[in-house]
Protein backbone atom coordinates (compact mmCIF):
# COMPACT_ATOMS: atom_id res chain seq x y z
CA UNK A 1 0.00 0.00 0.00
CA UNK A 2 1.05 3.24 -1.23
CA UNK A 3 1.67 5.94 1.41
CA UNK A 4 -0.15 9.46 0.49
CA UNK A 5 1.79 12.49 1.21
CA UNK A 6 -0.32 15.44 2.22
CA UNK A 7 0.39 18.57 0.40
CA UNK A 8 0.61 22.32 2.18
CA UNK A 9 -0.43 25.00 0.71
CA UNK A 10 1.06 28.17 0.85
CA UNK A 11 -2.09 29.83 2.66
CA UNK A 12 -1.97 27.15 5.87
CA UNK A 13 2.34 28.09 6.42
CA UNK A 14 2.30 30.79 8.82
CA UNK A 15 2.43 34.20 7.76
CA UNK A 16 6.03 35.78 8.67
CA UNK A 17 5.65 37.03 11.94
CA UNK A 18 2.27 35.86 12.14
CA UNK A 19 -0.65 33.54 13.69
CA UNK A 20 -0.81 30.03 12.35
CA UNK A 21 -4.68 29.65 10.55
CA UNK A 22 -7.10 27.85 13.35
CA UNK A 23 -4.11 27.01 15.40
CA UNK A 24 -5.79 25.14 18.48
CA UNK A 25 -6.44 22.41 20.48
CA UNK A 26 -5.01 20.95 23.80
CA UNK A 27 -1.83 22.66 24.63
CA UNK A 28 -2.27 25.98 22.74
CA UNK A 29 -0.96 28.76 25.06
CA UNK A 30 -1.58 31.80 22.94
CA UNK A 31 0.76 33.89 23.93
CA UNK A 32 2.77 36.82 22.04
CA UNK A 33 6.62 35.85 21.58
CA UNK A 34 9.62 38.48 20.88
CA UNK A 35 12.38 36.69 19.13
CA UNK A 36 15.74 38.78 18.97
CA UNK A 37 18.53 37.00 17.24
CA UNK A 38 20.80 38.65 14.31
CA UNK A 39 20.71 34.98 12.36
CA UNK A 40 17.66 35.29 9.88
CA UNK A 41 17.57 31.71 9.69
CA UNK A 42 16.89 31.20 13.41
CA UNK A 43 14.05 33.97 13.76
CA UNK A 44 12.40 32.06 10.44
CA UNK A 45 13.02 28.49 12.05
CA UNK A 46 11.68 29.84 15.52
CA UNK A 47 8.34 31.82 13.80
CA UNK A 48 7.43 28.18 11.72
CA UNK A 49 8.06 26.29 14.51
CA UNK A 50 6.20 28.30 17.11
CA UNK A 51 3.22 29.55 15.18
CA UNK A 52 1.51 26.55 14.42
CA UNK A 53 1.72 25.23 18.04
CA UNK A 54 -0.47 28.36 18.71
CA UNK A 55 1.96 31.50 19.51
CA UNK A 56 2.06 35.04 17.44
CA UNK A 57 5.69 35.50 16.98
CA UNK A 58 7.88 39.11 16.25
CA UNK A 59 11.07 39.07 15.02
CA UNK A 60 13.84 41.66 15.44
CA UNK A 61 17.50 41.42 14.23
CA UNK A 62 18.68 43.25 16.91
CA UNK A 63 18.65 44.85 20.29
CA UNK A 64 17.84 48.34 19.17
CA UNK A 65 15.22 46.83 17.12
CA UNK A 66 13.69 45.14 19.92
CA UNK A 67 13.94 48.33 21.79
CA UNK A 68 11.60 50.01 19.11
CA UNK A 69 9.08 47.12 19.15
CA UNK A 70 8.92 47.05 22.92
CA UNK A 71 7.65 50.57 22.91
CA UNK A 72 4.38 49.83 20.73
CA UNK A 73 3.97 46.75 21.44
CA UNK A 74 3.22 44.06 24.88
CA UNK A 75 4.69 40.44 24.37
CA UNK A 76 4.21 37.40 27.00
CA UNK A 77 8.20 36.12 26.49
CA UNK A 78 11.10 37.33 25.24
CA UNK A 79 13.81 35.18 23.43
CA UNK A 80 16.84 37.03 23.47
CA UNK A 81 20.61 36.13 21.77
CA UNK A 82 23.72 36.81 23.64
CA UNK A 83 25.72 37.91 20.22
CA UNK A 84 24.17 40.91 18.57
CA UNK A 85 25.45 43.53 16.62
CA UNK A 86 25.35 46.77 18.65
CA UNK A 87 24.93 45.86 21.97
CA UNK A 88 25.60 42.30 23.09
CA UNK A 89 22.72 40.51 24.81
CA UNK A 90 23.48 41.21 28.44
CA UNK A 91 23.88 44.71 27.37
CA UNK A 92 19.98 44.45 26.30
CA UNK A 93 18.30 42.39 28.68
CA UNK A 94 18.61 45.59 31.43
CA UNK A 95 17.17 48.03 28.56
CA UNK A 96 14.25 44.87 27.54
CA UNK A 97 13.88 44.79 31.11
CA UNK A 98 13.19 48.58 31.65
CA UNK A 99 10.63 48.51 29.29
CA UNK A 100 8.76 45.63 29.93
CA UNK A 101 7.65 42.63 32.43
CA UNK A 102 7.79 39.79 30.12
CA UNK A 103 10.45 37.22 30.86
CA UNK A 104 13.38 37.04 28.87
CA UNK A 105 14.99 33.87 27.80
CA UNK A 106 18.63 34.14 27.10
CA UNK A 107 20.00 32.06 23.71
CA UNK A 108 23.29 31.24 23.53
CA UNK A 109 25.97 28.86 21.86
CA UNK A 110 28.90 30.45 24.12
CA UNK A 111 27.52 28.81 27.52
CA UNK A 112 29.40 29.13 30.48
CA UNK A 113 28.45 29.43 34.55
CA UNK A 114 29.43 33.30 34.48
CA UNK A 115 27.23 34.36 31.70
CA UNK A 116 24.28 32.09 33.52
CA UNK A 117 25.44 34.34 36.54
CA UNK A 118 25.52 37.76 34.87
CA UNK A 119 22.48 37.35 33.17
CA UNK A 120 20.39 35.89 35.66
CA UNK A 121 21.34 38.60 38.05
CA UNK A 122 20.24 41.12 35.32
CA UNK A 123 16.91 39.19 35.26
CA UNK A 124 16.64 36.18 32.69
CA UNK A 125 14.51 34.37 33.39
CA UNK A 126 15.55 30.93 31.44
CA UNK A 127 18.66 29.82 29.46
CA UNK A 128 18.65 27.57 26.26
CA UNK A 129 22.17 26.35 24.24
CA UNK A 130 22.67 26.96 20.61
CA UNK A 131 21.82 24.49 18.46
CA UNK A 132 18.59 24.62 20.08
CA UNK A 133 16.19 22.04 21.21
CA UNK A 134 12.76 23.15 20.01
CA UNK A 135 10.96 20.55 22.67
CA UNK A 136 13.60 22.07 25.26
CA UNK A 137 12.73 25.73 24.08
CA UNK A 138 8.71 25.30 24.11
CA UNK A 139 8.79 23.81 27.32
CA UNK A 140 10.77 26.75 28.61
CA UNK A 141 8.42 29.20 26.82
CA UNK A 142 5.57 26.98 28.45
CA UNK A 143 6.52 27.34 32.22
CA UNK A 144 6.88 30.79 31.97
CA UNK A 145 3.62 31.45 30.14
CA UNK A 146 0.26 30.15 32.13
CA UNK A 147 -1.98 28.52 29.41
CA UNK A 148 -4.74 30.68 28.35
CA UNK A 149 -8.00 29.60 27.94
Amino acid sequence: MQRMRRAVRPEALPARGGRAPGARGPGRVSARLLVVDDEEVIRQVLSRMMVPKGFEVRCASSAEEALALLEKEAFDVILLDNVLPGMTGLRALGEILARSRAPVVMMTGHFDPEFQKDARLLGASAFVAKPLDFDVLEGEIRKLVPEKR
